[in-house]
């Protein structure tokens, strides 16, 4: 329920029950996180929460409250992004069994104990594999943004104000940027065709 508030266009409780499922799902999510603060401080474990509450520098300028507010944004935000990515890649590989055999050979040269964040970024075609599923099926492909100042896009003027619909999707398969762009080729974002630049 928290992360479809994010969505909601009436943000008045009263005309909206998505907006107020939402914010009292977040309050419960704050109200369980809050009072464990010093706890991790104190006795931290390895979670992203732990390590969060251990940072040194920003995270003590931050007060309780602001810190799992931070954590929230963060965990609110991945779990979609993350799932829905990974969701596209899995079913692009299964259409692409050639390319499951590149990564599975890729892997067994870094090694399987060797796959920690360090032996990751030795993953280069899976590096393309991801970015191209991006590409095809992006994570979001419209953008809801309200328009801050008076503006003129394309020959079209926007008052202040005014719902915009940014479709940043349709770019991932524009033919003015990709060559054969609705062709899974993850080569593409290889250093020697890199037409991501």
């Amino acid at each position: 329920h928290t992360s479809s508030g994010a969505q909601a266009l009436v943000r008045r409780r009263s005309l909206n029950p998505w907006l107020s499922r939402a914010k009292r799902a977040y309050g419960y999510l704050t109200d369980y996180f809050v009072p464990l603060v010093p706890v991790r401080r104190a006795s931290p474990g390895t979670d992203l929460f732990s390590q969060l509450c251990q940072l040194n520098g920003v995270a003590n300028d931050l007060t309780d409250h602001a810190l799992v507010r931070v954590f929230l944004t963060m965990m609110l935000g991945a779990h979609d992004s993350t799932s829905l990515g990974i969701t596209s890649m899995s079913y692009l590989l299964a259409k692409h069994i050639p390319w499951q055999r590149r990564l599975r050979e890729e892997a067994d040269q870094v090694g399987a104990r060797a796959l920690d964040a360090k032996g990751l970024q030795k993953l280069d075609q899976l590096e393309w594999v991801w970015k191209e599923s991006l590409r095809l099926m992006p994570i979001t492909d419209f953008l809801p943004r309200r328009a801050l100042c008076d503006v003129e896009i394309a020959g079209h003027q926007l008052e202040a104000g005014t719902l915009v619909g940014a479709m940043a999707g349709c770019l991932g398969r524009h033919p003015a940027w990709w060559t054969e762009p609705l062709t899974f080729d993850p080569e593409r974002f290889s250093p020697e065709r890199a037409e991501h630049k």
